[in-house]
C-alpha cells in the first residue's frame, strides 16, 4: 500500500483518526460495523473516542444516513 499512495495522501490519512475494523466495546463488542443496526451506529456517533466516532460516521455515510455527520473531524496532534 505504501508503493500505491504518494507521500502527500499518507500524510492525510495519518492526520485522520483511525477507521477501525471491529466495534471495540459494550455488547456489541467485536461485532463488525455493517452488523449493528441504524440505532447502535448513531449511539456509536456521539461517542467520546474519536475512532469510534470516525468509524461510526463513516459506516453511516455508506449506508447513506445523512443525519449524523461531524462538522469538523478532530485530527490528531502532529508528532513533527
Amino acid at each position: 500500500m505504501l508503493n500505491e499512495a504518494s507521500l502527500d495522501q499518507l500524510l492525510i490519512w495519518s492526520a485522520q483518526p483511525a477507521l477501525l475494523p471491529r466495534i471495540p466495546t459494550g455488547s456489541e463488542r467485536g461485532k463488525a460495523w455493517s452488523q449493528v443496526d441504524l440505532q447502535v451506529l448513531r449511539g456509536f456517533f456521539r461517542d467520546r473516542d474519536a475512532d469510534v466516532r470516525f468509524t461510526a460516521e463513516t459506516e453511516l455515510a455508506r449506508r447513506g444516513d445523512k443525519t449524523s455527520t461531524v462538522e469538523e473531524t478532530p485530527t490528531r496532534p502532529h508528532l513533527l
